[in-house]
């Protein structure tokens, strides 16, 4: 299993301690995607995610796995589905975990929240995707992960 961590900004050390189980199982590889963590932090012009996609094949060819199976947490699930969409024949499975993959409908989000940890969660949520000067972000954590 090749694990790609959420960010951005963030390294494999999000994912390792989560995934750590499996590796008495399983051969485990935590990819820091360029420009994070232990990763060749090169130039801004290549933080997109067709060089992450790219990169998580050369990775994945380099290390000689036939089909291997990628999990994609968080902003990593976007590059695990860009890589999957990019070469349909490479991986042998994509996992997603806590991600959106992607846009999201929002109001659906909010309203899945409300469902969860009730009228305040769903408060919360909406304030945070009007929010467009991180004054809310900061409740969104304490705010919404209980409610999950």
């Amino acid at each position: 299993m090749v694990a790609v961590h959420g960010g951005p900004g963030l390294d494999h050390m999000t994912v390792k301690s989560a995934l750590g189980p499996l590796a008495e199982d399983f051969q485990v590889v935590y990819f820091d995607l360029r420009g994070h963590g232990r990763s060749d932090h090169s130039s801004a012009e290549f933080w997109n995610m067709r060089s992450w996609a790219d990169d998580l094949r050369r990775l994945c060819d380099a290390l000689g796995p036939d089909k291997p199976v990628v999990l994609g947490s968080s902003f990593g699930g976007n590059v695990a589905l860009a890589y999957a969409g990019l070469f349909p024949d490479h991986p042998g499975g994509v996992i997603l975990a806590n991600t959106t993959g992607g846009r999201s409908d929002q109001q659906r989000v909010i309203e899945a929240f409300g469902r969860l940890g009730g009228p305040e969660a769903a408060e919360v949520a909406r304030r945070t995707y009007a929010d467009e000067t991180g004054e809310y972000q900061a409740e969104f954590h304490p705010g919404l992960l209980p409610a999950v």
